[in-house]
């Protein structure tokens, strides 16, 4: 999206918002100061998401039950 870089570090967590053009480093998250460009990347992000499928015979292990 041009300028825009829009980054969800974990699953769950809040869309971040960097401005590539000011800030090539991605030091600061500006999705607060930019709720028009947020609404369209939430929702090119909920038209764009499928859950994902289990593969057949996948060797799986949830990790997180390690952390």
């Amino acid at each position: 999206m041009g300028k825009w870089k829009a980054v969800r570090p974990t699953e769950g967590a809040p869309i971040e918002l960097y401005d590539l053009s000011k800030d090539i480093a991605e030091t600061t998250n500006v999705a607060a100061a930019n709720p028009a460009v947020m609404k369209k990347i939430e929702s090119i992000a909920k038209e764009a998401h499928q859950t994902p499928r289990m593969q057949k015979d996948a060797h799986y292990r949830d990790w997180s039950k390690h952390l």
